[in-house]
């Protein structure tokens, strides 16, 4: 057995004869089968060795655009040494997917888009890097379109600019809400308060007491509590009781 990929933490995938992974299946609880039908990035890849270096011989890499963090080296690369060589050993060589990743978030990555026919890799990434915004492109069984733009919206809502103007073409953008917030105040305001002189407004007992004005009894306690409110609009000798012009 050879170690094929390495996803993440919890995710490794291994490759090589048919006999042995039965073995690691039949002692391994967590190990799944993948349905796959060639031993890709194990030791049998070798035998095709020379007949994969004719096949890829007149391949001639140019230089990328797009900056490419090849899993192959664990490191950023210059896509002109992507040459048949490189494809062989892409082939026969452990996969370090959860290398590139960290590196690429210790760079301040925190986007990622799996661009392939089924997402696979979205929930490793998700568990290794829960704030980063994740996410694929097309789904399995899924209108392509619909599964590119819901792609679209997560990164658009985690925070990604997105082309719109390119992604729905004639279509238009309208602001939204479309109609006035209907906002519905729930705080006791000032009007509120200076009518609550009588208690009964706030769901409490009335006393005849001027400053305690108030009471009610603790439902765990059974104890009585009293409150009031200072006001001088409601005592105005309160205003008499001042230091440097505050009333205590």
């Amino acid at each position: 057995l050879s170690i094929a990929v390495v996803n993440g933490p919890e995710a490794v995938v291994v490759s090589g004869q048919i006999t042995a992974l039965e073995e690691l299946l039949a002692t391994e609880d967590r190990a799944r089968r993948v349905a796959v039908d060639y031993a890709s990035h194990s030791a049998q890849v070798e035998r095709i060795q020379e007949e994969l270096a004719r096949t890829l011989t007149d391949i001639q890499p140019t230089t990328s655009h797009v900056p490419l963090f090849s899993t192959v080296e664990r490191d950023w690369i210059n896509t002109t040494s992507m040459n048949a060589d490189y494809w062989y050993r892409n082939l026969r060589q452990t996969v370090w997917f959860d290398h590139a990743l960290s590196q690429l978030s210790e760079a301040d990555f925190n986007v990622f888009i799996e661009v392939s026919p089924h997402p696979v890799l979205t929930t490793t990434i998700r568990e290794s890097y829960p704030e980063a915004t994740v996410t694929g492109t097309l789904r399995r069984d899924h209108h392509d379109i619909t599964a590119l733009l819901t792609a679209a919206r997560e990164l658009h809502l985690g925070g990604t600019p997105v082309d719109w103007a390119t992604v729905i073409g004639k279509g238009r953008r309208v602001d939204l809400p479309t109609y006035p917030f209907q906002r519905e105040r729930y705080w006791l305001n000032d009007k509120t308060v200076a009518g609550a002189q009588d208690a009964t407004q706030l769901g409490l007992v009335p006393t005849p007491h001027p400053l305690v004005s108030a009471t009610t009894t603790l439902a765990e306690t059974g104890a009585t509590m009293f409150t009031g409110h200072l006001n001088p609009t409601y005592h105005p000798w309160t205003a008499d009781h001042a230091v440097i012009g505050t009333p205590l």
